[in-house]
């Protein structure tokens, strides 16, 4: 009796091992399967060519109503470049920007989208797109908007810690009518963000510019500065993202949002009164953001040293008229012409 005993405990013993192995190994195929999901911004970006998506919605309602930001429902159809439907979902879409809501006839939008329709697709549970739009269907707000994807698309070329973007056709549509045919694009959101650089994204708290990473610190002001651009606050997190990135002791500083630089030149965007400057194309440095002269003249080699890459790049940017092309050069050599003659941009930076 005791000798069964022992092998129904044996037995007992194995069917128990075998079960929490099959158990550990099922939850190694979850992580696995989660790990190799993809998001939907993602599946978007890696993309080829320039995506087409339609947005089916009361449109007239959106941008009557978009001060208010509420959701209303929507119809989401993605093309692939060459107009072959790879997705249609429902959703819920509306208006977002803080000043862009309204200061532009159409706002920028944000599209939600149900967690289980996305784990049904295989998705991750990244529910949020954020969709930048011309200001109007005027031309030369469709090259202005052209004008702010270049510059993402520039400090990706200049920095690892990038905020990433895409540029897609957008219809949107009511009643199964076009009411309107632009050129958006897609912006990574702080969830996709941080998934990505297995980052943690700070949104609370005042950052001092000495507490931040100095090398990303310096890096940023020098590039607001050849763009011109005053519309950011380090301190006050406004269009700057803080992120602890795995690989970096300090707070990371990331930009975004360039709609009021002076390379883009908006009709609508203006100096804040309290600067002394009375263009948006006339460049500005913080005072509060001076550095060391070690980091000041590190920052300047750097800018230096891409100088043809700069220049190169803007020749890449088809997207946009050549007469915009030859501009947006023109404006980005009058900054490394500062940096070739140094005495005035270092007394504004050094401290």
């Amino acid at each position: 009796m005791h000798i069964i005993t022992q092998y129904i405990f044996i037995i007992l013993f194995l069917v128990n091992f075998i079960n929490a192995d099959a158990q550990c190994r099922d939850t190694l195929i979850e992580k696995e399967n989660v790990i190799n999901k993809t998001s939907l911004f993602d599946f978007i970006y890696q993309m080829e060519g320039r995506p087409k998506i339609e947005i089916e919605t009361n449109y007239k309602k959106l941008i009557r109503d978009k001060l208010k930001e509420n959701y209303q429902e929507t119809d989401f159809r993605l093309f692939d470049s060459k107009g072959k439907v790879q997705l249609n979902l429902s959703g819920k879409v509306r208006a977002r920007g803080n000043t862009r809501k309204k200061v532009c006839y159409l706002p920028p939008l944000k599209i939600d989208f149900k967690k289980s329709d996305l784990d049904t697709l295989g998705f991750l549970k990244l529910d949020n797109l954020k969709l930048v739009l011309p200001a109007d269907r005027m031309q030369n707000n469709q090259e202005k908007l052209y004008k702010e994807f270049f510059i993402y698309q520039l400090y990706h070329q200049l920095d690892s810690s990038y905020i990433r973007t895409k540029l897609v056709d957008i219809s949107i549509r009511f009643k199964g009518k076009t009411k309107y045919q632009l050129t958006g694009f897609l912006i990574e959101d702080e969830e996709e963000y941080a998934r990505r650089n297995e980052a943690k994204v700070i949104e609370t708290g005042v950052l001092i510019p000495s507490a931040a990473d100095q090398e990303s610190f310096a890096k940023v002001v020098f590039f607001q500065y050849m763009i011109a651009n005053t519309d950011y606050s380090i301190p006050k997190r406004h269009n700057i993202e803080m992120v602890k990135l795995p690989n970096r002791a300090q707070v990371v500083v990331v930009p975004y949002d360039f709609d009021y630089s002076g390379f883009v030149n908006n009709k609508y965007a203006i100096p804040n009164p309290t600067l002394p400057i009375r263009s948006v194309r006339q460049r500005y440095f913080f005072p509060g953001y001076k550095m060391d002269s070690a980091l000041y003249q590190n920052t300047r080699a750097f800018f230096l040293s891409r100088k043809e890459e700069v220049l190169n790049f803007c020749n890449e940017a088809t997207y946009m008229k050549p007469k915009t092309i030859a501009s947006n050069k023109h404006f980005l050599r009058q900054f490394f012409t500062s940096l070739e003659h140094p005495n005035e941009l270092k007394k504004k930076m050094v401290r």
